[in-house]
């Protein structure tokens, strides 16, 4: 958790934006990422990172202040589109089945078949670090998701993320290393 101290003076100039500013923000986001789901984590996005950047705001009415604001609307709005364009790119070519199979393998089969073993370990050291730490915390060392997110100090919906995410990755390997074989 992240607790940010600020004056009586910014939280009203907080208040004031926020109610001037919410509704054009908005509209302004949703032409930019066309997705109603990822809207409103856009926009509050948008007005954490200006209340973290609050001193940089003079007048609220000024246009130097309108600008900032939409300019962070704007450079989070492309960076949440550009983070669903690449989940998208990567889960578009495989179907449930593929990803499915990260959840057939079980550590007694894979230790049972030492081959097997080693050509997953192959494929899970191609992934990013972060991606090996969450598959091998949750499958190696059998960690449930309640005790992967008070180790990583995240929620436990980000650990499903994170996890769902390391999965699809691993399946694209697998699948590719497949077709090779």
């Amino acid at each position: 958790m992240i607790i940010l101290t600020i004056s009586i003076d910014d939280a009203e100039k907080i208040d004031i934006l926020f109610r001037k500013y919410e509704k054009p923000l908005g509209r302004y986001i949703l032409k930019i990422i066309k997705d109603d789901s990822l809207f409103e984590d856009v926009l509050q996005a948008t007005f954490y990172k200006v209340v973290k950047n609050i001193e940089r705001i003079g007048d609220t009415n000024s246009k130097e202040s309108r600008n900032y604001l939409y300019t962070i609307a704007y450079t989070t709005a492309i960076d949440y589109y550009n983070e669903k364009k690449l989940q998208e790119s990567v889960t578009k070519p495989y179907d449930d089945t593929v990803i499915s199979i990260i959840d057939e393998f079980h550590a007694d089969e894979i230790i049972a078949d030492l081959n097997m073993s080693q050509w997953i370990l192959d494929c899970i050291e191609q992934l990013r670090a972060k991606d090996q730490d969450i598959i091998a915390v949750k499958y190696g060392m059998g960690w449930d998701n309640g005790r992967i997110a008070e180790h990583l100090n995240i929620s436990e919906e980000a650990v499903r993320k994170r996890l769902s995410r390391a999965k699809i990755r691993l399946a694209v390997i697998i699948d590719n290393a497949r077709r090779r074989a």
